[in-house]
C-alpha cells in the first residue's frame, strides 16, 4: 500500500500489510522525515492487534544504494516502537536489470537481516522478504544459488504481475496487470506462467524460502493506435508524462462509454472496455480473471506450496462503488483472491481440482 486515503481492510483479513514505497521519489528515507503515508501506516500498526494482522515496510529496488549506506549508521528501532518488525524489498524488475544489480539488493537484504538480529533477540518475529521477477532459465538458477549460498529470505515473492505500464515499455501492447501466457514478440513483458516455473525451480533445492505469487489490483490504461483494434495485446502509443499508466475500475464502472463497453475477455482472461472518442482503453483483473489464472498456474504446478501477495491494494474498490460488478462487496476482488488461496492451500492436491477452483467465480 502507499497512499495514506486508502482504507484499510478489517483487521485479520490480511495476515501482513507491507508499506512498499520507502526512498521511492528519494522520500521517506531512514534518516529523513516521513511523509503522512507512512505515518499513516505506522499508526495503523500500533493500533492493530499483531495475533490479526501484522505491518512491514519495502523499500524501493532503485534506491538500493542509499538504502545500503543508511543501515550503516541508521537504526530500524523506530519501527519496532510501532510493532513493525517486517521488511524487505519488494519491486524487483528484470527487465533492463543485470545479475549485479542483483548482487547489491542482496547485499541490502543482509543488512536487513543484520539490522532486525537484536529485535529477534528480544522474542519478536521478524521476516525479510523479497519480491522479484524471474522469467527465464538464468534467472531462475541465478535465484536459487544465491538462497542455496549467499542469503535466504524469510519468503520469496515471485512477481505476476506487470511492474511498468504498458506505454513505459519499448513497444506499447495493451496488457493486463497479470499476463497467464504471453504471446510471441512481446517485448519487455513475463507471465504467470514464468512466475510459478520460478518458484519451481527455487522449490527444487532443500531448505529454500516460503513462496507466494503476486497478484495486482491496478488496473492499466493505455491510448490505441488509430488502426488498432479495441483488444488486448492491440499496438497503443507510447506514453508521454502526463499519461496515467495505472488506475482503478472504479472509474469506469458508472462512466460512460466505458461502463456500457464493459468487457470479459475469455481468451485472456481479463476485463477490458474502451472509448471510441478518445481511444482510451482500460484493463484490469476482476474476480474471474484472478481466480481462473491463479487456478491455472496452480494446475501445472501442484506440487510447488506458494501463498498470494496482492500488490497495490490501494486501487481496489474500498467503498464499494462498483456493486453491480462485486459479489462480495468493498474490497471483493481482493476476498477472492484470499478464498482462491485457501483452496489452493488445502484442496489444489492435483489437476483434476482445477474445475473446482475456476468454477468459485464463474
Amino acid at each position: 500500500m502507499t497512499n495514506y486515503r486508502t482504507k484499510y481492510p478489517a483487521d485479520g483479513v490480511c495476515d501482513y500489510i507491507f508499506y512498499d514505497s520507502m526512498y521511492k521519489n528519494h522520500r521517506n528515507t531512514l534518516p529523513g522525515v516521513w511523509a503522512e503515508d507512512v505515518l499513516s501506516i505506522l499508526t495503523k500498526a500500533l493500533q492493530t492487534d499483531p495475533a490479526k494482522t501484522q505491518f512491514g515496510m519495502g523499500f524501493a529496488f532503485e534506491h538500493r544504494h542509499r538504502l545500503i549506506q543508511d543501515l550503516a549508521n541508521t537504526s530500524l528501532k523506530h519501527f519496532w516502537d510501532y510493532k513493525v518488525f517486517h521488511f524487505g524489498i519488494l519491486d524487483c524488475p528484470a527487465h533492463g536489470t543485470k545479475q549485479t544489480d542483483m548482487d547489491e539488493v542482496f547485499v541490502a537484504l543482509k543488512a536487513l537481516d543484520d539490522s532486525v538480529q537484536k529485535a529477534r533477540a528480544s522474542g519478536n518475529t521478524s521476516y525479510i522478504v523479497l519480491g522479484a521477477v524471474s522469467h527465464t532459465g538464468a534467472w531462475n538458477n541465478y535465484y536459487r544459488d544465491k538462497f542455496g549460498g549467499v542469503f535466504k529470505p524469510d519468503l520469496f515473492i515471485s512477481l505476476g504481475h506487470q511492474l511498468r505500464g504498458d506505454p513505459q515499455r519499448s513497444s506499447c501492447v495493451v496488457t493486463p496487470p497479470i499476463i497467464l501466457e504471453k504471446p510471441e514478440g512481446l517485448a519487455d513483458a513475463h507471465d504467470l506462467y514464468d512466475a510459478v516455473r520460478a518458484l519451481a525451480s527455487v522449490a527444487s533445492q532443500a531448505g529454500g524460502p516460503r513462496f507466494s505469487l503476486s497478484v495486482s489490483m491496478a488496473g492499466r490504461w493505455s491510448k490505441l493506435l488509430p488502426t488498432s483494434k479495441a483488444e488486448i495485446f492491440s499496438a497503443c502509443e507510447k506514453g508521454s508524462p502526463r499519461w496515467r499508466f495505472f488506475g482503478r475500475y472504479t472509474e469506469v464502472c458508472k462512466m460512460p462509454p466505458y461502463s456500457t463497453n464493459l468487457l470479459y475477455d475469455v481468451q485472456r482472461y481479463a476485463m477490458r472496455t474502451f472509448d471510441p472518442g478518445t481511444q482510451r482503453m482500460f484493463v484490469y483483473d476482476d474476480e474471474k480473471a484472478l481466480c481462473q489464472k491463479l487456478c491455472l498456474a496452480k494446475a501445472n504446478n501442484t506440487d510447488v506450496a506458494f501463498g498470494v501477495a496482492v500488490y497495490d491494494l490501494d486501487y481496489e474498490d474500498t467503498d464499494d462503488t462498483c456493486s453491480d460488478l462485486n459479489s462480495m462487496g468493498a474490497y471483493s476482488r481482493f476476498q477472492a483472491v484470499s478464498n482462491v488461496a485457501k483452496f489452493l492451500a488445502h484442496h489444489f492436491t492435483d489437476p483434476s481440482k482445477l474445475a473446482a477452483c475456476s468454477s468459485m467465480f464463474p
